[in-house]
């Protein structure tokens, strides 16, 4: 029985309730951007300064905030179950480096549609089925 949006299920021979309770997104950690995979594998790549690609989702103001190579940008974000987007993204418009990836990075969370948490890592799955994966970076 779903209820509340926890699971409950009742074991056999009266042997009790478990109770299963969906893990809440982890706000308030910074995340670095680790890599980026297409949904067929066959575009992969590995972030080279992960330090230059910061993440940080605010409980408080329900804002994202990010470091984005040269820049600085925020976006509301909206979270329900594991579904997660990022809306009306801003962006500070210092001249980055052409081959710094900061126009594919603002693309690709523009389109991120849900997450998931495994260990200390966030993957972001994109509307085309892409990943995004993120660790916590260290503070």
């Amino acid at each position: 029985v779903i209820e509340d949006g926890d699971l409950y299920l009742a074991l056999m021979m009266d042997a009790g309730i478990m109770q299963f309770t969906p893990l809440a997104f982890p706000t308030d950690v910074t995340w670095q951007w680790e890599s980026y995979e297409s949904k067929s594998g066959a575009i992969s790549s590995t972030v080279k300064t992960p330090e230059d690609y910061l993440l940080t989702l605010d409980s408080e103001d329900k804002y994202a905030h990010m470091l984005v190579v040269c820049n600085r940008g925020t976006a509301e974000y909206i979270i329900e179950e594991n579904s997660l987007s990022f809306q009306m993204i801003n962006v500070s418009l210092f001249g980055c480096q052409d081959d710094s990836g900061y126009l594919d990075y603002m693309g690709y969370l523009s389109r991120v549609t849900t997450y998931a948490v495994m260990g200390d890592n966030l993957i972001l799955t994109l509307d085309t089925g892409a990943t995004m994966t993120f660790s916590r970076a260290d503070e």
